[in-house]
């Protein structure tokens, strides 16, 4: 079976491809199941709509454009996979660029894996991938990396020349030896590079030129041929899909960091740390009901920063220079909250005097009433009167007192499975139920950790007058690796403890307590060891038993080499350097003797050589 096409110098071409037709089916198969995950996923996250896909999470409709537009493409690409030609390598470099699309986060990570793709697989020395932000714009490389899967930081080895070709809408540019090619042997630019094979293509979104992949090799002149060149541009439209989502994608991340940049400015804010997205999505709730007379009811596990988050919604109100009264539900027995509520007039109980309530001290400004769920029903029935009409009697007095009061009210347990319960009247919960906001756990916001104990230290060295501590990049790990079942509140916690134990060196993971960093620890303990690492979990696939395969085979062969040279050392310093000695008495072959000392040589240069002697009657 064979296939044909038109090079771009309208040379015909042909190029077998397999004869089973089965076979192909089978390969293809795992990319085909790729795109009914995708499209599972795409019709569930259309069946959310506009409603949030969890407490504190919103879809944005231009992502969900953006999945759409990256499947129909997708799509497209499968479906003509017939009409191409169709090899084994593309399947797998589609399957494996789908997986980096899913798992790498950002536009340079997953241009940074594809390009370790690419490298391996058409074998070249080094490659980029350089993106037009905007039309007209000269390309800036996002990536560079070399065949060691390293980055390539300063100067990347791009030929501007050919990236110029490519925007003047080659769709492509194969070059056999850049020295003597017609293009570039008189390029400066290309002499200084020492180019020598070079392959690029474009980057096209639609008709849009999104940007260049661009590969070459330094060492061999054609290292590029024909059907690197197909596979390449085959390779490169996914490519194009794929990243023109991720910038969408990163665009909305950038967004919100914005958003958060600005909100931040703001003063009422202050206190509130983090630009998670479900934390964005709190203090975008914030600045939208903070200046509104709405009741808020803030839900969420203790220690997440109720009263921080009512403080900021008093602070963004025009309230802000009244009183904030905060009560706490919990911490009174019933008959002392009554009173503490709603004061007191002679004859209310033995001892009583005339004295103003909490609702009566926060009229004009703002009430707070923390763990809410905690009132008697008793209680719940004159709260719900207080909420409906903005009055009530002092206890023991008759004189009915009205007040301007906002109510904002915060609850650590689930108020609509206590209503089920008929724990908590229906009537009071839709009545603070007006405006609600989710406040998460810290485990749920991880992203945020770093920053919240950066502000805990720096604030708490400020209040006792220490000098501001250094704190070690694993300790970051080993916060984050923890589940925080306290929250911000642990959190904070563990930060003043880390001041007040210091003692001006760097704070490393084995300052943190036992209960945080154990599983860090334990983390580190199996990296140090290769192979306990290679064996902590079982492979997922098949692609990854092979994998883990080398990779202790390799390991073992660092561990094999390195036995051996100790051997070696150890054998010769018992024989004072006589390689024929230590052949004989210890039944290592001298060659092999020989052969060790020279591999060592060549794989540290500088290292100092054993005096050695290899006479046989010594």
């Amino acid at each position: 079976m064979w296939g044909e096409g038109v090079l771009r110098d309208d040379r015909t071409w042909k190029v077998a491809v397999p004869e089973s037709r089965n076979f192909v089916e089978g390969r293809t198969s795992s990319y085909q199941r790729v795109l009914h995950q995708l499209r599972g996923l795409h019709q569930r996250l259309k069946d959310l709509g506009p409603a949030p896909a969890k407490p504190g999470v919103t879809i944005s409709p231009d992502i969900l454009g953006s999945f759409d537009s990256t499947l129909s493409e997708l799509e497209r690409e499968v479906v003509s996979m017939w009409a191409s030609v169709l090899d084994t390598p593309f399947v797998d470099l589609a399957t494996r660029t789908a997986a980096h699309f899913f798992t790498e986060r950002s536009v340079r990570r997953f241009s940074e894996r594809v390009l370790d793709e690419l490298i391996r697989e058409l074998e070249a020395g080094s490659g980029a991938l350089l993106l037009f932000r905007t039309p007209g714009t000269d390309a800036e490389v996002v990536a560079a990396r070399n065949d060691r899967s390293e980055s390539i930081e300063h100067d990347p080895r791009v030929s501007r020349t050919i990236i110029r070709e490519i925007v003047q809408g080659l769709d492509s540019v194969l070059v056999e030896d850049a020295q003597v090619d017609a293009l570039l042997a008189n390029e400066e630019s290309a002499q200084q590079l020492k180019l020598r094979s070079v392959l690029a293509i474009p980057l096209r979104f639609k008709t849009y030129l999104a940007g260049a992949i661009y590969l070459e090799n330094q060492h061999a002149r054609g290292a590029f041929g024909e059907w690197d060149r197909e596979l390449l541009l085959a390779i490169g439209r996914l490519i194009a899909i794929f990243l023109n989502a991720t910038l969408r994608l990163d665009e909305e991340i950038e967004a919100r960091k914005r958003l958060y940049r600005e909100l931040k400015g703001k003063t009422y804010f202050d206190g509130l740390v983090g630009s998670s997205p479900r934390m964005m999505e709190v203090i975008e709730r914030i600045e939208q009901v903070g200046p509104t007379l709405a009741t808020v009811l803030i839900e969420g596990e203790s220690g997440t920063g109720k009263e921080l988050v009512a403080r900021a919604i008093h602070r963004a109100s025009d309230r802000a220079g009244k009183p904030l009264v905060v009560v706490n539900c919990a911490a009174l027995p019933e008959d002392l909250l009554e009173a503490e509520l709603f004061g007191t007039e002679p004859g209310a109980f033995t001892g009583a005097v005339s004295r103003m309530g909490r609702c009566e001290m926060a009229d004009g400004g703002t009430l707070f009433l923390d763990e809410i769920g905690e009132l008697s029903k008793k209680l719940q029935v004159k709260l719900l009167r207080f909420l409906q009409e903005h009055s009530f009697e002092r206890l023991g007095g008759k004189k009915t007192i009205e007040v301007d009061v906002r109510v904002v009210a915060a609850a650590n347990r689930d108020l609509r499975e206590l209503v089920k319960k008929g724990e908590f009247r229906e009537e009071l919960y839709y009545r603070l139920w007006v405006y609600p906001i989710e406040l998460p756990a810290l485990r749920e916001r991880m992203e945020d950790v770093a920053s919240l104990v950066d502000h805990f230290v720096r604030v708490f060295a400020l209040q006792i007058g220490k000098a501001p501590i250094v704190i070690e990049p694993e300790v970051y790990d080993g916060l984050g690796s923890y589940a925080w079942p306290g929250n911000i509140r642990q959190l904070e916690n563990v930060a003043q403890r880390l001041v007040v134990e210091n003692r001006g060196r760097p704070v490393t993971l084995d300052d943190l307590p036992e209960e945080v960093s154990g599983g860090r620890r334990r983390i580190l303990k199996i990296a140090k060891d290769p192979f306990r690492r290679l064996m902590a979990e079982v492979p997922k696939d098949y692609n990854q038993l092979k994998r883990r395969r080398n990779e202790l085979q390799e390991v073992a062969a660092v561990y094999a080499q390195e036995l051996e040279d100790r051997f070696v050392d150890s054998i010769l310093e018992r024989t004072d350097g006589n390689i024929s000695r230590a052949a004989k008495d210890f039944g290592m072959h001298r060659t092999l003797i020989h052969k060790n000392l020279r591999s060592r040589k060549d794989r540290d240069p500088e290292t100092e050589a054993r005096p050695t002697t290899d006479d046989e009657d010594v």
